[in-house]
């Protein structure tokens, strides 16, 4: 058994190349894997699979990865679901941006499988004890190097 077996996690980012990497490298460690290559066809995808996990990237031609966690955070059908925004944008502001708006996990490409895993692992060891009532983190998550 391999030690995320059966976790759907959702790729949205509109470089398919990254996706079907990325999509490839997840698939050996036991996630089921869905792919989304904008915005439009992530929305599309969340109405048919909730996932435990999505890596979101931040910068999409027609609407940002923030734009679409803003729009998933005050939702509760999603409030179990982790997301880990990945981008090559890694300035301070830009993590910062991604932590105000709910991100469990900021990982700045490119990445490594090793690096890409344990930012799966710091968004999914994240408890529901940890969010509000009201779908907001009562905390902080600490900043993954990189």
């Amino acid at each position: 058994m391999k030690p995320y077996d059966g976790l759907k996690v959702l790729i949205v980012d509109d470089e398919r190349d990254y996706c079907e990497a990325t999509g490839k490298m997840l698939q050996l460690h036991g996630f089921e894997v869905y792919k989304a290559y904008g915005a439009a066809e992530a929305f599309h995808q969340l109405e048919n699979v909730v996932p435990q996990l999505i890596l979101l990237d931040v910068m999409m031609p027609e609407i940002d990865g923030l734009t679409i966690l803003q729009q998933l955070a005050p939702k509760p059908k999603w409030l179990g679901t982790r997301i880990v925004m990945v981008s090559a944008k890694v300035a301070p502001e830009d993590r910062s941006a991604a932590w105000m708006s709910g991100a469990d996990a900021y990982l700045g490409k490119p990445f490594t499988s090793d690096e890409l895993l344990s930012a799966i692992d710091h968004a999914l060891a994240i408890e529901a004890s940890d969010i509000a009532s009201d779908g907001v983190h009562s905390g902080s998550p600490s900043p993954l190097p990189g």
